[in-house]
């Protein structure tokens, strides 16, 4: 079976087609439709992804500035913290030298009731014992 078909551009010219050929520009049809609809899913799909790329990209900037934040929060607080010890350290010092110095004062009044007591007992004269005393002391 033969069948005539205009072409659209070119009136004049006619020619015939076979069935089999009929069927395979068909076919022909259905491929370069379904290649189309390939190529808009890609090109879709491409969209997507670059929307998604976008979205990673600002939460990526996101994390870097919440990271910078953090560090510089993070140096301050370690400033802190030195500081503090330091404060500590020099505290504990401190109290460890007036727990000495009360330690020492405790002594010394210890020594000064016992010279005392010593003087009333034994009846030695004061010059000799207050000498001794603060010779001790020092």
């Amino acid at each position: 079976m033969k069948l005539i078909i205009l072409n659209y551009y070119n009136i004049r010219y006619v020619t015939t087609i076979t069935v089999s050929s009929l069927l395979q520009i068909r076919d022909l049809e259905a491929e370069f439709e379904a290649e189309q609809r390939r190529g808009r899913e890609a090109f879709a799909t491409a969209r997507k992804m670059e929307r998604q790329y976008k979205e990673l990209l600002a939460l990526s900037e996101d994390d870097k500035r919440r990271i910078a934040e953090l560090a510089s929060l993070n140096d301050s607080l370690t400033i802190k913290i030195k500081t503090y010890k330091r404060q500590i350290d020099e505290a504990v010092c401190l109290q460890f030298i007036i727990y000495c110095e009360i330690i020492v004062i405790w002594w010394t009044c210890n020594y000064v009731f016992f010279v005392g007591r010593a003087i009333h007992k034994f009846k030695t004269p004061t010059k000799y014992l207050f000498t001794s005393v603060i010779l001790r002391i020092i």
